[in-house]
């Protein structure tokens, strides 16, 4: 009885590791049609983002990604409302293609939304490239990456530390109830820097806004929820403690 309450125990813990909200590798949709009907275009044609094909990002290698031109596309995926709670923390990621690396200043980025309970948008997050910042006493660098933070006192557009490169790149922002840590191709990049989020509720691909300055491909796109180790490790400790006392 002990060892199967042990496994039970164990498989929860597992099971309770990661919750999925979205995880997307574009493998699945026939066409440009298809994947219409999951992610909506916000902005834009049919022309300006569609379903490429010969080519994938590095986290989960295919054959088809999302790409969007140089001229003005967005695409939206609207969820249920997510609010982070205490001790666990939102993961949003994606596959970058960079086709121009430090050549250009395209504004080609992710973003991620929140909402107040009324409905009104409190923060919006971004990463990618973008030709400007707007963070008090930033210096824009055209050869780093940039995220932003949109609606957080003292923040805005900012340089991330990694340098721009050519090909597929890995984004990470791992939300916490008040802070949010970047990461750049696995590593740290800017960590704990406030956000004002509340209740998430929509991902995008892509800017919206002309870009000149190259076009951008978008893969393994992933939105989950994680406990921390601490939390994780107290509901192992204490089914531990039920189990010994039994």
């Amino acid at each position: 009885m002990c060892r199967l309450a042990l496994a039970v125990l164990l498989a929860a813990a597992s099971a309770a590791s990661a919750a999925v909200i979205i995880w997307d590798d574009f493998e699945s949709y026939a066409d440009t049609a298809a994947l219409n009907a999951v992610w909506p275009k916000g902005v834009g044609t049919d022309a300006d983002t569609y379903l490429a094909t010969g080519d994938s990002g590095p986290t989960s290698p295919g054959q088809k990604y999302v790409r969007n031109t140089t001229v003005a596309a967005r695409r939206d995926y609207t969820f249920a409302d997510l609010a982070v709670g205490a001790g666990e923390y939102l993961v949003w990621a994606f596959d970058y293609l960079d086709t121009v690396g430090a050549t250009a200043n395209p504004r080609q980025y992710g973003q991620l939304l929140s909402r107040d309970p009324n409905g009104a948008l409190v923060e919006l997050i971004a990463m990618g490239m973008y030709n400007t910042v707007t963070k008090p006493g930033e210096v824009f660098n055209g050869t780093k990456y940039q995220a932003r933070i949109a609606f957080a006192a003292g923040q805005g557009w900012f340089n991330l530390n990694a340098s721009r490169s050519a090909g597929w790149h890995r984004f990470e922002a791992r939300i916490y109830p008040t802070t949010i840590d970047f990461y750049v191709d696995g590593n740290p990049d800017i960590l704990g820097l406030p956000h004002n989020g509340q209740f998430w509720y929509q991902a995008r691909i892509g800017s919206g806004l002309s870009s000149a300055g190259g076009q951008a491909g978008y893969d393994n796109y992933l939105l989950e929820v994680v406990p921390e180790p601490a939390s994780l490790l107290l509901v192992l400790v204490g089914g531990l403690g039920l189990l010994r006392r039994r």
